[in-house]
């Protein structure tokens, strides 16, 4: 079992995809992958998440996986709390990680955390370097769960910079933050994280 937790149109998704496809062409193993997405991007309810639980044990009643992989933080969180014999004990392998403190030993031992990196640290210090005289960073990012940690990362990071104001821009739709951002001094600089409106 694939999960994603965004439709295939998505960039990120779709890179993913293209890698594990990759990988398993180049194992000469007889892989059948089942792949589904969440499409988290675009549905937040949580009936939703509790009726595709409910799909998934229909659909796969009758199948047993030899692993599963997940994508990204929000299908990680899917698939743990996803009480179902058909991902218990299961080898299960999570990309794209952000949230250092994941764990899915509750559902399996046999389990492989891959996490992202960003390095935000050597960004915001490459920002101070172009732009010394910075007063302003205006972070722009959604509110997506992959955006809260990091957004909780880049807040650690900047108060090493006492000089620099961390300006959220979460909420707002492209064009406020584009009313925002052109009064912004030529000294300051955008910091572009995950931002999908």
């Amino acid at each position: 079992l694939i999960l994603h937790p965004y439709d295939p149109s998505y960039e990120w998704t779709a890179d993913i995809q293209q890698g594990i496809n990759t990988a398993f062409k180049h194992s000469n193993a007889l892989v059948a992958p089942s792949i589904e997405y969440l499409d988290s991007k675009r549905i937040h309810e949580k009936s939703y998440y509790e009726s595709f639980k409910l799909f998934l044990n229909l659909k796969y009643e009758n199948y047993h996986f030899d692993g599963i992989i997940v994508s990204d933080d929000k299908a990680l969180r899917f698939i743990k709390s996803f009480d179902s014999e058909l991902v218990k004990n299961v080898p299960i392998v999570a990309i794209g990680i952000n949230d250092k403190n994941a764990s899915l030993t509750s559902l399996s031992e046999a389990v492989h955390i891959v996490y992202e990196e960003d390095n935000i640290l050597d960004n915001i210090k490459l920002i101070t370097k172009i732009r010394p005289n910075i007063k302003k960073l205006y972070l722009l990012s959604d509110n997506s769960m992959t955006s809260s940690f990091v957004r909780g990362e880049i807040k650690t990071h900047i108060r090493q910079f006492k000089n620099i104001e961390l300006v959220e821009l979460t909420a707002e739709t492209l064009e406020q933050a584009q009313e925002v951002l052109i009064r912004a001094s030529e000294n300051d600089a955008v910091l572009l994280t995950h931002f999908n409106h």
